[in-house]
């Protein structure tokens, strides 16, 4: 929803929203609800020839809706001009001086990635009143007080703000309490975080937590108000953090307390800050060329190891934070003649761990690569005129490692032009597929020109996105290369249903569609019948694939053919029974390990605090799951092959990592 002016002036530390509150017309996805319509009273003789429409605005659980637009607008051929309000805080809007006649009535309420819309017929003859009831809009409501005495906090700013991103566009709503301490915010299903402040006296705001002190986001379902989110304001606490990187005091390092507060430290080391009482974990960070890892309180570099600590209100809290070294390697590319070589692209990615870094060399040739992880890792060196082999390096957090000089040889990238004729090809991809069938290049046709500035020499094959057509390409050194004309043709339309291992449709499953070379020709969802049609196919053998959004299902594909110059149809998906599969990852010494990654079919899951893990879903058969712990210089990767069972649960071996 739109926020009060000047909310982000009275608390800054409530997050920042997106660059705009607004959005393109394209975005807007329409809700449109029933309206129901009373009228209040009959309409005695002789009265006035204008009337006053009320609108009353609510969730389907009859909270007000504050904000909403709302418009009345003449049916047919009457004169009377159009009427505009915007509902108040109580949900309600008046448009007086009515005359009567037949109205439509429209209105729209913003919630942030869609629009929450309502259309109904009005006939007007006497004063009105319209109940609407706005589907998909969702109300979190409670109370704000003073922790000590109790009272409510009256213009106290509350802020709901979405945990996730929805497209583009981070959902939430701001509002102010009232005189007693109530609010009321108005937002779309999804996951988010409460926090209320007002300044003065708090410096700080507060967020919602559990009754045990954990920070937690309140969940809101589809036509599902939430209520009793009550939050207390408390005397602020203090917390100071020293940060030290091989015992010495680090200035210009980031600390951040999420979700409250976040500061750099000077050059003692030390940041402070005031926060709202309750248990908090520490976050410290620098530029990677201060050659240390992301580190948490208690010295580790995984965030669910953090050692949270608690603070009191109007008391003290210090704690230390000593950084995490990280691993450096330099090197240096230079030519056959022992020329340095510029403005070489070099990639390193730790082996079997979280772990990369980008550089590029300099005048001298020179590179480093700071914030690896110990262990070996892999450097890639690109260079539009220059072929320079790989190496593979092993590194150790806390040193610097030197690695061989690397020979850059001569082998110019020659641009690579062509043409795609056929109605419609502007901006049509093109893509250049390596014998392994990665992806070296790509491009998108101007018109009916293809141009690839520069191709690494080799041979390929070159495959216009989605339709079956290729041409194998060689390019060599030097050399400006042509793959000539290809004609592409008129598309044609692929149409079908998708069901589940039952039999029944599959509403709003994901439809992909590809070519024989795996490039995706088009995507599209099923409609509330099952069935899909698309626009996108050509000629030769396609490859459907189909998922749902209930986890009881598994991904089903199926092939099909297209005759060049016909529409296809009666293309059947049929999804399997998913399979669930489970289990519990520790430490080498035993420790249950949280956060890991675990991933199989495309489908993922991390680890709980437990070390549990689930993932749903699973098509049948037999699967390769793999682990991955996303902080650098955490556990290393690691895989299982499992058997997915249709309609069943297969529990894995406890995975250790270390």
């Amino acid at each position: 929803m739109t926020r009060p002016p000047g909310t982000n002036d009275l608390l800054p530390a409530l997050g920042e929203r997106l660059a705009s509150s607004r959005r393109p017309v394209a975005w807007v996805l329409g809700l449109v609800v029933a309206v129901a319509i009373s009228v209040a009273g009959a309409v005695p003789a002789g009265a006035a020839t204008t009337s006053t429409v009320t609108i009353h605005a609510t969730t389907v659980g009859g909270v007000p809706i504050r904000s909403m637009d709302f418009n009345l607008e003449p049916n047919g051929d009457q004169t009377a001009s159009s009427l505009h309000g915007v509902t108040d805080v109580d949900g309600d809007v008046q448009l007086q001086d009515v005359p009567s006649g037949s109205y439509r009535l429209s209105g729209i309420l913003d919630l942030g990635s869609r629009d929450a819309t309502v259309y109904s017929s009005l006939d007007v003859d006497g004063d009105v009143t319209v109940p609407v009831t706005v589907a998909g809009a969702q109300a979190i409501t409670g109370t704000i007080t003073d922790a000590a005495s109790h009272q409510p906090v009256a213009g106290a700013v509350v802020d709901a703000t979405a945990t996730e991103y929805t497209g583009e566009y981070l959902n939430g709503d701001t509002t102010f309490t009232t005189s007693t301490g109530a609010y009321v915010l108005i937002v779309p299903p999804g996951a988010y975080r409460v926090s209320a402040g007002k300044t003065p006296p708090y410096a700080s705001p507060v967020y919602y937590r559990t009754a045990g002190g954990t920070l937690s986001a309140v969940t809101v379902a589809w036509d599902k108000d939430r209520t009793g989110i009550d939050l207390a304001l408390a005397k602020d606490s203090t917390v100071t953090v020293k940060v030290t990187g091989h015992g010495k005091a680090v200035g210009g390092a980031t600390v951040a307390l999420p979700p409250v507060s976040s500061g750099k430290t000077g050059a003692t080391g030390v940041y402070s800050t005031k926060v709202q009482p309750g248990s908090f974990t520490a976050r410290v960070t620098t530029p990677t060329s201060r050659g240390y890892l992301t580190t948490y309180s208690g010295g580790t570099v995984r965030e669910p190891d953090a050692r949270s600590f608690s603070t009191k209100a109007g008391a003290a809290t210090s704690l230390h934070v000593a950084l995490v070294a990280a691993a450096t390697i330099t090197g240096k590319v230079v030519t056959s003649s022992g020329k340095p070589v510029s403005h070489v692209a070099v990639t390193a990615a730790n082996v079997g761990r979280s772990g990369s870094a980008t550089a590029q060399t300099d005048a001298k040739g020179r590179y480093t690569l700071h914030g690896l992880a110990t262990g070996k890792v892999h450097l890639t060196f690109k260079h539009v005129d220059r072929k320079i082999s790989s190496i593979t390096v092993t590194a150790k957090q806390g040193s610097k490692v030197t690695a061989k000089t690397r020979i850059a040889t001569w082998n110019p990238w020659p641009p690579l032009t062509g043409k795609v004729t056929g109605r419609g090809v502007d901006g049509l991809g093109v893509v250049l597929l390596s014998s392994t069938h990665h992806v070296v290049a790509d491009a998108v046709a101007n018109g009916e020109k293809v141009a690839f500035a520069k191709v690494p020499p080799g041979t390929y094959r070159l495959v216009v996105i989605g339709t079956n057509l290729s041409k194998k390409v060689t390019v060599k050194a030097g050399k400006k290369a042509s793959f000539g004309t290809i004609s592409r043709g008129t598309l044609h339309t692929v149409s079908g249903v998708v069901r589940s291992a039952s039999g029944a449709v599959v509403v709003g499953a994901s439809v992909t569609i590809t070519d024989a070379y795996g490039t995706r020709a088009v995507s599209t969802s099923t409609d509330e019948h099952g069935r899909f049609s698309a626009l996108g196919v050509l000629t030769g053998t396609y490859t459907v694939s189909a998922r749902s959004r209930s986890t009881a299902d598994g991904t089903g594909t199926t092939t099909f053919s297209v005759t060049r110059g016909k529409d296809r149809t009666g293309v059947t998906v049929r999804l399997p029974r998913g399979a669930t599969l489970q289990g519990v990852v520790k430490s080498a010494s035993g420790k249950v390990v949280a956060g890991v990654v675990v991933r199989a079919d495309k489908r993922s899951a991390t680890t709980d605090r437990h070390g549990h893990w689930v993932l749903r879903g699973v098509t049948p058969g037999t699967r390769t799951v793999t682990f991955t712990d996303p902080y650098t210089g955490g556990y290393k990767s690691t895989s299982r092959s499992a058997k997915a069972k249709s309609g069943s649960t297969t529990t894995l071996k406890t995975v250790h990592v270390s």
